[in-house]
């Protein structure tokens, strides 16, 4: 049994603040799993699209602890992230493994901070990639001749969105 189904979550809104990681298999981690699991801190700069940048500690699960509990595929090559309201990028693997699905910042929840609870991040991946309110992250394995930004959808502007 993975560590994902060990952990029980009594909390609040527990369905729309769960994580789905999905690779060989899919898990469901909500607020208590996270904390449960693995930690490790980062401290990293986030350049947002305004050009502020940002540095701070964050601390998290890292995403190679994640993706081992659902069995990362060995042919794995990038990462799709997706927030809870359907932003979604792809991050190549060498990148992400580098990074954690933060829930604090500077020692302070994230949702005591923003409207979300957890935030990708990573040392050397722009901003706008660090996605925050994560809700999914996906294993994929790609052909050279498939372009990650078909998988993407960067703008809330986009028809799904309204």
């Amino acid at each position: 049994m993975s560590r994902a189904d060990t952990h029980a979550d009594t909390e609040t809104d527990e369905r729309t603040d769960r994580l789905t990681v999905i690779a060989d298999e899919r898990r469901r981690y909500g607020p208590g799993a996270l904390r449960e699991l693995p930690r490790a801190e980062r401290r990293c700069t986030v350049v947002c699209a305004t050009g502020d940048r940002h540095t701070a500690r964050w601390t998290g699960v890292p995403v190679t602890e994640l993706l081992a509990d659902a069995g990362e595929p060995p042919a794995t090559t990038h990462v799709r992230l997706e927030s809870r309201d359907g932003y979604r990028v792809c991050v190549p693997i060498r990148d992400a493994l580098d990074g954690i699905v933060a829930d604090t910042k500077e020692g302070a929840p994230l949702a005591e901070r923003a409207d979300y609870r957890t935030r990708f991040i990573a040392p050397d991946v722009d901003g706008e990639r660090l996605v925050k309110g994560l809700g999914r992250l996906e294993a994929l394995a790609l052909t050279p001749d498939e372009d990650p930004d078909r998988l993407e959808n960067v703008t809330l502007d986009a028809p799904e969105f309204g």
